[in-house]
């Protein structure tokens, strides 16, 4: 695996360098802090150049999905940068990604891991749930925010397909983008003891950085909105049930 990884390299910063020469500057805020005062980085997800951008800064292993594997080029991408998989539909699954969280982290001999806590894209305009995979290690984090300013054409995920996507930012004379890292979050006893403690005091950090709210959507919402949309369905309303929130109160029960 690392030859195969040393092997493909070299091509995966070229791509990611031509990917990224569409912004004509990446503004910065604040510094990432060192890999082993923060081993762990975790940012919101608004883009399909996030991950580019963050292969580009750091070359961080990266907690994805298993369906990513078999897209065409960039699963080769994904191989090289040994990732570690996850399939957010399986409970084993979930559990094998959260070992392989505690055990690259734990060591400088990998590089820090990666994690976009929503687990899905969204439009940016406010943060999801966070689901635990990444605050049960309990480890340090840094975590960090994206935005992408814009003027005529919002670059956030969307019903929008990949190449429409990609058409209107060439077409536009400037894209901007901004990262911004916040301070590193270290847990307490307490946040190792409660997960979820962790990650609300994370959620809060990052939503605070953004000047959004964080509501209780999930995945499952989103699921859910796909279909009503499929559907031809024209209120979306009635199928934003914040999921993570009846999860909650299910287990309460």
């Amino acid at each position: 695996m690392f030859m195969f990884r040393s092997l493909y390299l070299p091509e995966i910063k070229i791509s990611r360098q031509n990917k990224l020469y569409i912004y004509h500057w990446i503004k910065r805020k604040g510094k990432p802090a060192p890999r082993e005062i923060a081993p762990m980085l975790e940012s919101n997800h608004v883009s399909y150049i996030d991950p580019i951008f963050f292969f580009y800064e750091a070359c961080p292993t990266i907690v994805t999905s298993e369906s990513h594997d078999s897209m065409p080029f960039l699963g080769v991408i994904i191989r090289a940068m040994q990732v570690i998989y996850m399939n957010r539909f399986s409970y084993q699954s979930r559990k094998q990604a959260v070992h392989e969280i505690k055990r690259k982290a734990s060591t400088n001999t990998y590089p820090r891991v990666l994690l976009f806590p929503e687990e899905t894209t969204t439009n940016g305009r406010q943060l999801i749930s966070f689901q635990l995979a990444a605050f049960i290690p309990g480890l340090p984090i840094q975590p960090l925010v994206i935005r992408y300013r814009h003027v005529h054409f919002d670059q956030t995920w969307g019903h929008i397909s990949l190449p429409a996507l990609m058409f209107r930012m060439f077409m536009q004379f400037h894209n901007f983008m901004e990262v911004e890292y916040l301070p590193v979050i270290s847990p307490s006893q307490h946040h190792k003891e409660s997960p979820s403690r962790f990650a609300e005091r994370t959620g809060r950090a990052m939503a605070l950085a953004l000047n959004v709210a964080q509501t209780y959507h999930s995945f499952a919402d989103y699921a859910l909105l796909s279909k009503a949309v499929e559907a031809g369905q024209e209120r979306f309303w009635p199928f934003m049930v914040e999921m993570a929130q009846v999860q909650k109160v299910r287990f309460l029960v």
